[in-house]
């Protein structure tokens, strides 16, 4: 057997238990090809409807029968097969197999992508045991999106404490935030940057193989995920900015939708919530609810929309950003003025200490606000969960949240210890999830006395419950009504 062959048979080969199970697979007569594409496109629908105890056992049959016959699918769908694989795996809290299973995504990688000086587990091995660690250098590529940014770079420290110079290379506009993240990376560097020298490279989503709450061992359950306090670091001034004009109430931050253009009809865009549903929060007795929207989404008037519609020019915008006239929502047309997430991070930091929340879909936004308020497990450390993460129907939930039962309210995120979820109970029901939501933030904020029938007509009228404040440096903006449109008027 030629070297080449070896190589292309590769990442198919799981051990020798699958090729016996696949030489029996032969026994009925069909082709294990067959099989083999019939079970992972079984596999890939389930999984695709958040179906993961199901679709495992199919990924296992269409990776046996991969096992022996390689001509059945190119080498991109079985890496995909993988990757999926992996992925279910994680939902399921078997995340050793699942980061191994995931890191199938590097043998497809674009041209230019590939590590040429790969950390292996190995590797790390014997730099551990020759006590070299501190004399090692490594380059930390972030990938995907800036949510998987946030989330997966806790699991540098373990590396750093170990004596691991690292040098964590992150999307461009996230470098002047992260150039904080001291206990996470020694440098910050973004693609305009000339990387320095370095001996070793791995991408960010591959570090919990090498990484977990133990130290430098990896994350196998989820209780191996480490949680060791606040990791970003919002400006101190901008904080203080953010305490002072929000003194005196209760902050809701809100997020309603994914920034990017999601693909109509996809897994994206069945994560947002329309804002007229989302924004019944803001009737809450002392409540008073902040625009953390990324853009092109941003609170509109119905007359607005309806405008954008006969001039088929929607800049982004779509029917769920229409704000209904009985509910407010404050804008800051300046935010992030100063770098990207700046505002953001220091405004979320902000209604933490005011112990107000921030309520958003998954999107970058909770990854950010957990990684901003993250408890210290370790340390003993405790305090309320102040952000809420709103997700869709179990179709539409990312695997590394986990299983999520539908209906969930108030359970606590796996990945960060100051996140919980709530989630629809069924696909699209997305009144059930505020509802229950909205009940249990009056009787956190105001024992329960704002659900009363008398309170909810009053904030049907409109009525606001927190008085706008003027801070230099901020500019604030109130969205009030004025002939029939929705105007943003500076305060």
């Amino acid at each position: 057997m030629n070297s080449t062959f070896v190589q292309k048979r590769r990442v198919v080969v799981v051990g020798l238990a699958l090729v016996t199970s696949a030489l029996h697979a032969m026994d009925d007569g069909t082709s294990i090809s067959q099989n083999a594409l019939d079970a992972l496109k079984e596999a890939d629908n389930l999984y695709c409807a958040g179906d993961y105890r199901d679709a495992l056992p199919e990924y296992d049959k269409a990776l046996k029968g991969l096992v022996l016959d390689q001509l059945s699918a190119d080498q991109k769908t079985i890496a995909d097969a993988h990757t999926n694989y992996g992925q279910v795996s994680w939902a399921l809290g078997d995340y050793r197999t699942g980061h191994k299973m995931f890191d199938s995504r590097l043998q497809i990688l674009p041209e230019g992508k590939a590590l040429q000086k790969p950390l292996t587990e190995e590797r790390l091995r014997e730099l551990q045991d020759a006590n070299s660690l501190d004399k090692t250098t490594l380059l930390v590529r972030a990938e995907y999106g800036l949510g998987d940014t946030f989330g997966f770079m806790k699991g540098l420290k373990a590396l750093q404490d170990a004596g691991v110079t690292v040098i964590l290379k992150v999307q461009n506009p996230l470098k002047p935030l992260l150039s904080r993240s001291i206990e996470c990376a020694s440098q910050v560097i973004n693609n305009g940057d000339k990387e320095p020298s370095y001996d070793y490279e791995i991408y960010l989503m591959s570090v919990p193989r090498y990484t977990s709450n133990h130290g430098l061992a990896p994350t196998q359950a989820a209780e191996d995920i480490p949680h060791f306090g606040q990791y970003i670091h919002p400006l101190e001034k901008k904080i203080s900015q953010w305490k002072e004009e929000l003194r005196g109430c209760k902050p809701l931050g809100f997020c309603w939708a994914a920034s990017a253009n999601p693909v109509p009809g996809g897994r994206l865009l069945k994560r947002n919530i329309p804002l007229n549903i989302l924004a019944q929060l803001s009737t809450i007795k002392g409540v008073r609810a902040c625009n953390l929207q990324g853009l092109p989404h941003r609170p509109i008037s119905q007359n607005e929309y309806d405008q954008c519609k006969a001039d088929n020019e929607f800049n982004g915008l779509d029917e769920g950003d229409i704000l209904p006239k009985e509910y407010t929502i404050e804008t800051f047309p300046n935010f992030d003025k100063d770098g990207p997430f700046e505002d953001t991070a220091a405004v979320m930091r902000a209604i933490q200490i005011l112990k107000g929340k921030v309520v958003s879909i998954d999107t970058s936004v909770p990854n950010l606000a957990g990684a901003i308020t993250e408890y210290n497990a370790d340390a003993g450390e405790s305090g309320d969960t102040p952000v809420i993460m709103l997700l869709a129907d179990k179709a539409n939930i990312d695997a590394r949240w986990g299983e999520v039962e539908p209906g969930t309210c108030g359970e606590i995120s796996r990945l960060f210890n100051s996140v919980v979820i709530y989630s629809q109970g069924e696909p699209g029901d997305w009144k059930t999830v505020i509802k229950n939501l909205r009940k249990d933030l009056d009787i956190e904020f105001n024992g329960g006395e704002g659900t009363s029938e008398k309170g909810n007509e009053a904030a049907s009228a409109g009525q606001s419950s927190a008085e706008l404040k003027s801070v230099p440096g901020i500019s604030l903006v109130k969205y009030s009504l004025e002939d029939g449109e929705w105007k943003p008027t500076p305060k």
